[in-house]
């Protein structure tokens, strides 16, 4: 077996009009937003909600390096757009990416409203 140095994607969601729970998902909670990364021939993996601040919240997830992915969004209840401003597609969308050896992954999203 060999093992691979993995990396930190680290996914920021601000959430200015507080649409989003204010606590950490859990499983009586229902979630209002699933972040994960999509890879190899369809395999998905979600992302923890590590923490929730009255800005927004934090999702996190280790993936090894050297791999490309696409981290997904999907949400019925809020609308999101990247660090540009562009609107991420509704309700399911996100932004391909191939992690690198050593350097951790960061994306920061909107909530621009309800969906």
């Amino acid at each position: 077996m060999v093992l691979t140095q993995g990396v930190c994607l680290n996914v920021r969601v601000n959430d200015p009009m507080n649409l989003l729970p204010q606590t950490v998902n859990g499983p009586w909670i229902p979630r209002k937003l699933v972040v994960g990364v999509a890879y190899g021939a369809g395999a998905y993996q979600g992302a923890w909600n590590t923490s929730v601040d009255s800005a927004g919240r934090n999702y996190q997830l280790i993936i090894p390096a050297r791999q490309p992915f696409t981290l997904w969004l999907y949400s019925t209840d809020v609308a999101l757009a990247d660090a540009s401003g562009t609107m991420v597609a509704s309700p399911a969308g996100g932004a391909a990416f191939q992690s690198t050896a050593g350097q951790n992954q960061n994306f920061v999203f909107t909530v621009t409203g309800p969906r």
